[in-house]
């Protein structure tokens, strides 16, 4: 998304961390209004419908495209994503914690916020690495002379599209890190 709001809608880098705050203050404001749901629905129920309503706004952001706009198209996937998120994040240490003898819980407390913490650094590096390894393979696919990939500025992402499908060649074809430069 970094990408997308530097590239395509030309933001400065603190103009997009900014543009990030919504997502911020959307799981802030759902895990504190929806502490009550917990009770009345149940955990499981408020993870199906947080799980749910994330995987619509990750849908909705793969149909980006060069002409989207931060307010018609990112902002309200940005809302749709952190509610989902933030409901996931209000029942989920319920659901694991609920099987768990009392003199146990602390230990498995700080093994689910160790496991969040994991999650959470790993996951952006992993799928960062992925992306960049895509976009150079197809970088390098389209250069103009063999061997060489095109310079950093010659090449723009067309589309949302169109970096899910590199990063989807360069995930069902095995890795050749022997020629990996990110630029």
């Amino acid at each position: 998304m970094t990408y997308f709001l530097q590239v395509n809608l030309h933001c400065t880098p603190l103009q997009a961390g900014c543009a990030f705050l919504p997502f911020s203050v959307g799981i802030i404001a759902t895990t504190t209004l929806g502490a009550p749901l917990v009770t009345r629905l149940g955990p499981k129920t408020l993870m199906a419908a947080g799980s749910t309503l994330a995987t619509a706004g990750l849908f909705w952001l793969t149909r980006l495209d060069t002409a989207s706009g931060y307010a018609g198209e990112v902002l309200p996937t940005q809302i749709l994503v952190s509610v989902g998120v933030g409901l996931f994040f209000l029942a989920g240490p319920n659901v694991a914690l609920s099987g768990v003898d009392p003199h146990d819980a602390g230990v498995a407390s700080a093994a689910l916020s160790t496991s969040q913490q994991i999650g959470a650094a790993l996951g952006p590096a992993l799928l960062n690495t992925l992306y960049v390894s895509a976009v150079t393979g197809y970088r390098t696919s389209r250069s103009e002379s063999p061997g060489r990939p095109p310079s950093p500025c010659s090449w723009r992402p067309t589309s949302t599209a169109t970096a899910s499908r590199s990063s989807w060649r360069a995930l069902s074809r095995p890795p050749q890190l022997s020629h990996y430069s990110p630029w």
